[in-house]
């Protein structure tokens, strides 16, 4: 999608913006549908990666980067994981609908219709609860119209060097089964649940570059985990480090997460 030109404010947008307007769009809300109707895709997930408990969907990508090593099924195949990535790209696709839309009472009085908005949301909210035009939004994750749907973890073999190695070893343990496990995943399947982050920002480069005459950056319901950070660095890279940045935060980790953030990239918070 092109944007439109010369746009002077720019929203990022994470899955705490749709939760702030009471949405079930949780990892949580997506792991108690996926059991209740796609109950094989939640057993195979748990059987590979283990029981994750957790809300938030970084767990869920971070935990896509490691198999459950107490429970590990040594025969694992390449075909396996694939077969479980496109079960559940299909569960995403039939699940986002069902999110819905927010509830009148629950918009956010301050957002600026005339600004860009880069979303990481799969839904509707920014078109159909508040009216802004398709041309000022980027759904860089994929959406409910048209799928497409992007998740997974950040690392690859490439990213393991012998740091990352000596410290497998010293955490783990002495069990080489364990050493061993790691290795194959990263060398064999790491690239199945990757996402593919560079690829996406160079997708997207016609719309990184036209934010070059921004000058106000709002963040809002960003997790601020480090598989996205790369869209808020190129952002920079872009619009220089002297824009106005404001940082949404829900709680006090986020507040030491959007601190973290404004110093990783250089850039005053307001």
């Amino acid at each position: 999608m092109s944007m439109v030109s010369s746009p002077r404010k720019l929203y990022v947008i994470g899955n705490g913006f749709d939760k702030h307007h009471r949405l079930p769009c949780g990892y949580a809300d997506f792991r108690a549908w996926l059991q209740g109707n796609r109950p094989d895709v939640y057993r195979e997930l748990n059987r590979l990666y283990g029981e994750n408990d957790s809300d938030l969907w970084s767990d869920f990508e971070h935990r896509l980067a490691c198999f459950d090593l107490d429970n590990y099924p040594y025969d694992v195949t390449r075909a396996e994981l694939v077969k479980l990535k496109d079960g559940l790209s299909e569960a995403f696709g039939a699940w986002v609908p069902t999110i819905g839309v927010p509830e009148k009472g629950t918009a956010i009085e301050y957002i600026d219709k005339s600004a860009m908005f880069f979303t990481f949301n799969y839904t509707r909210t920014l078109e159909d609860f508040y009216g802004i035009d398709e041309s000022r939004i980027v759904h860089l994750h994929g959406m409910v119209d048209n799928g497409g749907f992007i998740y997974g973890h950040d690392r690859s073999p490439h990213d393991m060097d012998d740091d990352d190695m000596e410290s497998l070893r010293r955490d783990l343990g002495p069990d080489l089964f364990a050493d061993i496990v790691h290795m194959k995943m990263y060398m064999e399947f790491a690239d199945v649940f990757r996402k593919p982050v560079a690829e996406i920002i160079e997708e997207h480069k016609s719309n990184f570059e036209v934010l070059a005459g921004i000058k106000e950056l709002i963040v809002l319901g960003f997790s601020y985990s480090d598989i996205d950070m790369a869209y808020l660095e190129r952002i920079i890279e872009v619009t220089g480090e002297d824009i106005k940045a404001t940082f949404s935060q829900h709680n006090i980790w986020d507040v030491n997460h959007a601190l973290a953030c404004s110093d990783a990239l250089g850039v005053s918070e307001t």
